[in-house]
């Protein structure tokens, strides 16, 4: 008959004793008993698992440099054409110069008129042929991508004011022709007004300006006396509404 040694009877209850005393960090994690709801009608009921817990979200700083405010004074609008106007422009950030683009914006596409290279501050000054829209940008060389801080532009509309001249020629008796031209004048809508002694207006003629802004207006009158003529043109995309000096005028 084979014999044991003594202590190895010993050694199998230590071991089953160690396994069952293992921490509970060293068993595997329990899964989520799902909650369920009493059978309708005899049938199994619905079960809800409890949900994934998400992982917290976290940011990353930004690390692009503030963009840098531009700001500029513009001119009191409406503007007499083709006179020369003034534009200031300066950054706000003191930080390093940089480049000044003068653009304008309207009417038709975006064209640049002027630039104006490493400085912090800048003047432009333009002449408006027409009602238009300008806008002063500002860059620097080093900044590709920034956040904040803007806007890096500044912009308006100027709108123009038109300038009309009068004339009035004699040709026959109480017969006389009105001429003149309108800047900006492409097509423009004059109107030939007799202004009287207490200042009233009454309308006597109208006609359009040819593509040179020049007019001509031809009347006969019925009575006589001494009276003032003006011409007027009204507001347009290209101008504000606008008129000649009276033109004082003796109808004989």
């Amino acid at each position: 008959m084979r014999s044991f040694a003594p202590h190895a009877l010993v050694l199998a209850p230590l071991a089953l004793a160690s396994v069952l005393a293992a921490p509970a960090s060293a068993q595997e994690s329990p899964t989520p008993s799902p909650t369920c709801f009493p059978p309708p009608d005899g049938e199994p009921g619905p079960c809800e698992y409890p949900p994934a817990s998400s992982p917290t979200p976290t940011t990353t700083p930004h690390s692009d440099p503030a963009c840098p405010a531009v700001e500029a004074v513009f001119p009191t609008s409406p503007v007499a054409v083709n006179e020369p106007v003034t534009i200031t422009a300066r950054v706000t950030d003191n930080g390093t110069p940089g480049t000044f683009t003068l653009r304008r914006y309207s009417p038709g596409e975006p064209v640049e008129v002027r630039r104006s290279d490493s400085a912090t501050v800048t003047t432009y000054t333009v002449r408006l042929p027409e009602t238009t829209g300008l806008a002063v940008s500002f860059s620097r060389p080093e900044v590709i991508d920034c956040i904040g801080g803007g806007p890096s532009y500044a912009q308006a509309v100027l709108a123009v004011r038109p300038a009309l001249s009068i004339a009035a020629t004699r040709t026959a008796v109480r017969s006389y022709s009105f001429t003149g031209r309108v800047l900006p004048g492409r097509g423009q809508a004059v109107a030939l007004y007799r202004v009287d002694a207490d200042g009233s207006r009454v309308l006597t003629s109208r006609t359009v300006s040819g593509s040179d802004g020049l007019y001509r207006i031809d009347r006969r009158f019925t009575g006589s006396g001494r009276f003032g003529f003006v011409a007027t043109v009204g507001t347009t995309s290209t101008n504000v509404a606008g008129s000649s000096p009276v033109r004082p005028t003796l109808v004989h």
